[in-house]
């Protein structure tokens, strides 16, 4: 196919994926939980509790791990301009002890500015990375101060199917996004990881896709 990988079916495709997320949304079209699978189709996290400000920014959100004890809080503070873009975020994060009293282990603060817009109001630049869109407005690629990059891929009818991650020049990650609902949120994507612990690469597989 056009980029080069061999296709194959979608149920062949989950049988050799390592890991999976499922993503639940509320009738407002917010994101409010993320459930993330091993293999053997096993509970590995679960991020929810999503919490959002009236500009549908996230403030909050928890992580729990397979036995939904907590293990991290994500808190958000952000200044806007008058046109409500976002000119500076403050990310909290806090770990916990896996046991049942809840100490903290270690937190931290990441202060993000310099977010750049362009003559359209798009986010272009957020402290952190670098972002390029296509003229019809979609995400083609973020490349992040540490040199690491990620690329979007779209179908025909422009909805987001593909995302590749390179580090050091090389394609790590493969994230392949298997259903939507019919607002074009993303209900499953799944993903496999494309270089063993010892180095050596899988083979690279791209499988027809199913919509359902």
């Amino acid at each position: 196919n056009e980029y080069g990988f061999i296709e194959n079916s979608y149920s062949y495709y989950r049988e050799e994926l390592k890991e999976y997320s499922k993503c639940k949304y509320d009738k407002n079209n917010f994101l409010i939980e993320i459930t993330s699978y091993n293999s053997d189709n096993t509970i590995k996290s679960v991020d929810k509790n999503y919490k959002y400000d009236r500009y549908g920014n996230e403030l909050s959100s928890e992580s729990y791990n397979s036995l939904n004890i907590l293990e991290s809080t994500f808190q958000n503070e952000y200044k806007y301009n008058d046109s409500g873009n976002i000119l500076q975020r403050i990310m909290k994060i806090t770990h916990y002890n896996k046991g049942s009293d809840n100490t903290i282990l270690r937190s931290c603060v990441i202060d993000t500015l310099n977010y750049i817009y362009n003559s359209k109001g798009m986010l272009i630049q957020d402290g952190h990375k670098k972002i390029n869109y296509d003229d019809s407005g979609r995400i083609l690629s973020e490349t992040f101060h540490d040199t690491s990059k990620e690329v979007y891929i779209y179908n025909s009818r422009g909805i987001l199917i593909q995302k590749n991650s390179f580090w050091d020049g090389s394609l790590k990650i493969i994230t392949i996004y298997v259903d939507y609902d019919l607002k074009g949120n993303i209900l499953e994507k799944m993903y496999k990881s494309i270089v063993n612990d010892d180095g050596t690469l899988y083979t690279i597989y791209k499988y027809d896709i199913e919509y359902y």
